[in-house]
């Protein structure tokens, strides 16, 4: 996400400043605008590459959130476990409603598969992310790429 991020804020930073300085009858403050909105976004990734953190215990997870900050989800209080596909990252939701997302680049994934497998109730993780889990913890974590 680092490397995203860098790359994103240069070339949008780079084409708003670029359309400025060269101006034709395309640049309006929409195209600005736009550039410097794909700028700031690629500043969150930045961000969140610096902000998100997570910590798994016998007791439960820890994370720090980029935007929402500190949550804490003991094992018992998990309500349900999703693997979302599309965003390749294992969403957690605990009875009080709390929600965080663990990514499928994470480092030490395994280790967070293998903790969610011994210690959320059983029910509260479907047939398919159990199954992606069981992979992860015996090696094989789900293909970030594609």
């Amino acid at each position: 996400m680092l490397i995203l991020g860098v790359v994103g804020i240069l070339f949008f930073g780079g084409l708003a400043l670029f359309s400025n300085l060269y101006p034709n009858e395309t640049v309006t403050w929409y195209t600005t605008s736009g550039f410097l909105l794909f700028c700031v976004l690629s500043g969150a990734l930045i961000l969140g590459y610096f902000r998100e953190k997570h910590q798994v215990t016998d007791d439960g997870i820890r994370s720090v959130r980029t935007f929402l900050g500190p949550c804490f989800i003991p094992w018992e209080d998990v309500e349900s476990i999703r693997y979302a596909e599309r965003l390749k990252w294992f969403k957690i939701r605990s009875t009080a409603g709390e929600v965080t997302r663990v990514s499928a680049v994470l480092v030490g994934l395994s280790d967070f598969a293998a903790f969610a497998l011994r210690h959320v109730p059983s029910g509260a993780v479907d047939k398919e992310t159990l199954s992606i889990l069981e992979d992860t913890v015996n090696g094989t974590a789900p293909n970030p790429w594609l």
